[in-house]
């Protein structure tokens, strides 16, 4: 394989085709490239994933989420797809992380979606060291049974 070759197998794997955005070991893979010069981290859990599968179809809430994703710009933004596959991690390169929260909430509601978001400005060495907690607090909203917010 020449060096050509395996640098296009390299970005096909880093690039998740379902949603049009990094997968997840691409930003554990450039983490430190992502992450450097970003005001802050801000993770998104789609709420109830199966149940617009079954009403809209996979490809049509993939579709979906691709348009959300497509809308963002990717110069002030990194996205990637987290842990179970319903999970977005926006890596914030400049402006209000709450508001982008926010906007991207409304723009996934216009399309009958809902998520719930963690945020934060601090980023850390490493992805789990910053998502993690993140993680955890959504997950805690969600099963207290706080769906569709934005938590900081």
């Amino acid at each position: 394989m020449t060096k050509t070759e395996m640098q296009a197998m390299i970005e096909r794997l880093s690039n998740d085709p379902i949603w049009s955005c990094y997968t997840r070991a691409a930003l554990q893979e450039r983490w430190e490239e992502f992450s450097n010069g970003a005001v802050g981290i801000a993770y998104c859990d789609i709420d109830d994933m199966h149940g617009l599968n079954s009403k809209h179809g996979h490809a049509g809430v993939d579709a979906m989420i691709r348009q959300v994703v497509g809308n963002i710009r990717h110069d002030d933004v990194v996205i990637s797809r987290w842990l179970n596959g319903d999970e977005l991690v926006f890596i914030i390169k400049s402006g209000d992380v709450e508001l982008f929260c926010h906007r991207i909430q409304s723009e996934l509601n216009l399309h009958g979606i809902n998520g719930t978001f963690a945020f934060s400005t601090w980023i850390l060495d490493d992805p789990f060291t910053t998502i993690n907690p993140l993680d955890a607090k959504v997950n805690r909203s969600k099963n207290n049974g706080v769906r569709g917010v934005v938590l900081s």
